[in-house]
């Protein structure tokens, strides 16, 4: 079977339900895009984002993907590439949607 990834826009439910959520309903991964981060960084936290990914995200087998909007402040898959690498954790990866 093919894993699915879920993806959506940025929405109400706190992260690490979304997490769960995904992981419950049989998907791999989700998408976050800017707005999720920003709502993160005033929540949680980065540092309580890479917790999450290490505890709830990897016991789900669950990625976290972040996907690149032009209209975003990550622009381009280079600059979100680098986000990626600055994360430095296997539960996150880069989205690339053509």
């Amino acid at each position: 079977m093919t894993p699915l990834v879920a993806t959506a826009w940025t929405s109400a439910v706190p992260i690490d339900e979304r997490v769960a959520a995904v992981a419950e309903a049989g998907y791999r991964g989700m998408g976050l895009v800017a707005d999720d981060l920003v709502a993160i960084r005033d929540t949680i936290g980065f540092d309580g984002l890479r917790q999450l990914l290490a505890d709830q995200a990897a016991d789900h087998g669950t990625t976290i993907a972040i996907e690149t909007m032009p209209f975003s402040i990550i622009t381009t898959v280079p600059m979100g590439a680098e986000l990626v690498t600055a994360a430095a954790h296997p539960g996150v990866g880069l989205l690339i949607d053509a």
